[in-house]
């Protein structure tokens, strides 16, 4: 049963443990939980021990969140209060929407406290996985995914060049790349094979993300406003040569090359 204590914890800590969780969100915090939704059994002994203690500190919120009871707290409105300010400053914010996946999963007063409902999951493509282009996945996969229609993603696009002819996405604020929408699977449990599938055609490997040309990561798209999983670039871009395409659209760059 949660009773004062748990606000006073909250308090006590509070601004050393939100600069700990906002200074460690996207380097390790943000990494660990979209390789455990996935790859739970390749975890590291480090990722396990930052998510055991992600996974404390959410669950301590979620039980303040799910005790609705006044006699267990010196005011009510107190509980509210300290509950917003991660809720509303933090969990909510948009760049950390993994969290959106995340705590309906395992923390359910949580995300009804922050209006988060589990969703289907979607992935969003912009280059050789949209509808008429070239690929090597299997067609039995392509054919579960359900095309919802276009989308906008937040960054800048690169052609990869020379015999490769894939783009490759660098996500940023300074523009927006046309893509298309997938639902892949109706729950995170439904969706594991199916992006693993994705991961080995996207060249993207868990264990070995330095060695991986590409990483998977949740993003909110501009159009739709909705969460869907993203395959970025990890190279750089201007030390290996690749060229900018201004436009954002994979297809309008090819119709434009070939043209020329």
């Amino acid at each position: 049963m949660v009773r004062h204590q748990g606000i006073s914890k909250i308090e006590e800590a509070d601004e050393r443990i939100r600069h700990a969780f906002e200074s460690a969100f996207f380097d390790d915090i943000a990494p660990a939980i979209e390789k455990a939704l996935v790859y739970p059994e390749d975890l590291s002994l480090v990722e396990r021990g930052l998510l055991r203690q992600i996974d404390d500190l959410l669950g301590l919120l979620d039980r303040i969140a799910g005790s609705s009871s006044a006699k267990h707290f010196s005011s009510i409105c107190r509980r509210d209060a300290g509950l917003e300010k991660w809720a509303g400053d933090l969990i909510r914010r948009q760049s950390h929407i993994i969290l959106r996946r995340y705590l309906p999963i395992k923390f359910e007063n949580l995300a009804k406290q922050c209006g988060f409902e589990r969703q289907p999951v979607h992935a969003a493509v912009y280059g050789t996985l949209m509808r008429g282009e070239y690929n090597s996945v299997d067609r039995c996969v392509l054919s579960t995914f359900k095309r919802i229609g276009q989308c906008e993603i937040p960054g800048t696009l690169y052609d990869v060049g020379r015999n490769q002819r894939y783009p490759g996405l660098v996500l940023s604020s300074d523009g927006m790349v046309d893509g298309e929408l997938l639902e892949i699977a109706p729950t995170d449990q439904d969706a594991v094979a199916l992006l693993r599938k994705l991961d080995e055609y996207e060249g993207y490997n868990a264990t070995e993300t330095d060695q991986s040309e590409f990483l998977r990561r949740y993003v909110m798209l501009e159009k739709p406003r909705a969460g869907a999983w993203v395959y970025v670039l990890n190279r750089d871009p201007l030390q290996n040569g690749f060229t900018k395409i201004q436009s954002g659209s994979w297809r309008s760059f090819k119709k434009d090359r070939f043209r020329n």
